[in-house]
């Protein structure tokens, strides 16, 4: 069996046999009166802006976010003001209270980090500083199984496929007096292709000497540029049985102690943590580190040498000008997830304080 650390999570054939579909049970699906579940994150910006905001072209975003996020504001000719964000990941918010007292009838974009709760502070000023001509959109990605406390905000935003191993998935959520209009098309072309290449890669990793990452890799890659497709869609079928069929508590239970493990044990004067503990409502995405010293390219190429792909969040957007703000050129995501127990963790923690 080749054992590798990282890259897409992908589905299994088990996961096809699946019939039920409840998306009430899709997890947080029922904090919210009103859901629209589409194909990706950007899509669901995309609705929002299209059908459900009727204010200025002003947007009010953070420095520090996908490419995913920008570009439907900048592709509907919004002004976009962005607000710093501080090495900790947390909201530099004096710069944000500058900005945001200039910001009228807008549009307002939060969202915390990794699944740790970096957003706090920006919440407490927002809960007491709300402007009703101002629309308030908050990313969950990040904190999607988490449940430290978050804003009332006017729209939610969540990608799904982040934390699991499904072909698509994302919601716009709101507890407005908001009816949705339900987008009938799912993307059946990329859909299938990540069906067939997830179906490879673990015909690859059970020891199939017919199986070479050739075959299924450029499949994940070819999906992975669907998602910046501004074309809309619907959450597919099989992503919804998924959704509705996973055991989240476990999922939550491993990714937990996996990243505690990596808190605990990353011990290298090369790699800095970012944070340094897990409060009981954070669930992490993945454990982020700085590499000091401009080394991150080195480390990633050293990772992989020994079976470990751990991937950048993010590429600095086309958006953003400055391109030496420091998180984007020095921050690596480590994989926590629920493919791997705390034996994986310490072999990943053996090679990177090897580093």
């Amino acid at each position: 069996m080749t054992k590798e650390i990282g890259g897409n999570i992908p589905l299994t054939s088990e996961d096809l046999l699946l019939t039920s579909i409840d998306i009430r049970k899709i997890f947080k699906s029922n904090n919210f009166s009103n859901n629209l579940y589409t194909f990706s994150g950007r899509n669901a910006i995309n609705v929002f802006l299209d059908k459900y905001y009727a204010g200025d072209s002003v947007a009010l975003l953070p420095i520090y976010t996908c490419d995913s996020c920008i570009r439907p504001f900048a592709e509907h000719n919004f002004e976009i003001v962005f607000y710093k964000i501080k090495k900790d990941l947390t909201v530099d918010m004096s710069d944000f209270k500058k900005k945001y007292e200039n910001l009228k009838n807008g549009v307002v974009y939060i969202q915390s980090y990794f699944g740790f709760d970096t957003a706090h502070k920006l919440y407490s000023f927002l809960n007491e500083n709300k402007n009703a001509d101002n629309i308030y959109i908050e990313d969950l990605t990040h904190a999607w199984l988490g449940s430290f406390a978050s804003f009332e905000a006017d729209f939610y935003v969540t990608s799904y496929r982040k934390w699991l191993g499904i072909p698509d998935g994302a919601s716009l959520s709101s507890s407005k007096n908001i009816i949705f209009n339900d987008l009938e098309t799912e993307n059946e072309e990329e859909v299938n292709d990540y069906v067939t290449a997830s179906l490879g890669k673990n015909k690859y990793l059970n020891g199939d000497d017919s199986i070479n990452k050739d075959d299924f890799y450029p499949l994940f890659k070819k999906t992975a540029a669907s998602f910046s497709d501004a074309k809309k869609f619907c959450m597919s079928v099989i992503t919804k049985k998924i959704l509705t069929a996973t055991n989240y508590d476990k999922i939550i239970n491993i990714r937990r102690k996996n990243a505690l493990y990596l808190l605990e044990n990353i011990n290298n004067d090369s790699v800095e943590l970012v944070f340094n503990g897990l409060n009981k409502n954070e669930v992490p995405l993945y454990v982020p580190v700085y590499l000091k010293g401009n080394k991150r390219e080195d480390f990633q190429k050293y990772l992989m040498e020994n079976n470990i792909f751990c991937p950048i969040h993010w590429p600095v957007s086309d958006f953003i000008h400055n391109t030496r703000y420091y998180i984007y050129s020095n921050i690596l995501s480590i994989i926590c997830d629920q493919r791997y127990d705390i034996n994986d963790m310490a072999y990943m923690v053996s090679v990177i304080n090897s580093f």
